[in-house]
């Protein structure tokens, strides 16, 4: 029945509108709301740096650097080094390749694959709030406060007690080499 409306014209079905494919490719991610699964915030992918006017294949005149800077180059350290010295080119075809891209697209993948990705949240617990707390002498009531029965008789240190099953015997064993055994109810 309805498909039968549908090819009529009767019923119409809306189309869905089509937004517009936009995609940032160099602008951060900041809009993004930057939840990940498991509850953590996810860090964005760091952005590699801008190719400026060092990269370009024709440059002003003003960043090609004169014999005297390209000479100060050699006394730097080798880490203030620039990574890479303007040159002029008649078009792009003449422009040699970047003899280090290589090595440095293997260091950001490097970067990016050791980078943690995630913001793991710390837990800052302090012990003193792992501790049960105790109810106080008072709740524990009823409890013995004094002596009812006393069993003497060891002149060393008590180190075994032993119980019969029924419980009306009680075997205890002393460092002075001896063992006794006594009725529970009587001592």
């Amino acid at each position: 029945m309805l498909v039968r409306a549908i090819r009529n014209g009767n019923l119409k079905l809306d189309k869905p509108k089509e937004g517009p494919n936009i995609y940032l490719l160099w602008g951060d991610d900041s809009s993004s709301t930057g939840k990940a699964e498991h509850g953590l915030s996810n860090i964005p992918v760091p952005k590699p740096k801008l190719p400026g006017h060092e990269e370009s294949y024709n440059p002003s005149i003003e960043y090609i650097p004169t014999q005297e800077e390209i000479n100060s180059y050699q006394l730097m350290y080798e880490e203030d080094h620039p990574t890479s010295i303007p040159k002029r080119f008649e078009s792009l075809r003449k422009a040699p390749a970047y003899d280090k891209v290589l090595k440095e697209s293997f260091d950001r993948c490097l970067d990016l694959h050791l980078c943690p990705r995630t913001r793991k949240k710390r837990i800052n617990i302090d012990p003193e709030s792992l501790k049960p707390k105790l109810p106080s002498r008072k709740d524990l009531k009823p409890y013995p406060s004094r002596c009812y029965l006393e069993n003497k008789g060891h002149k060393g240190t008590v180190m075994l007690i032993s119980t019969e099953i029924s419980g009306q015997w009680l075997a205890s064993g002393s460092t002075d080499g001896t063992v006794h055994i006594w009725e529970v109810k009587t001592g």
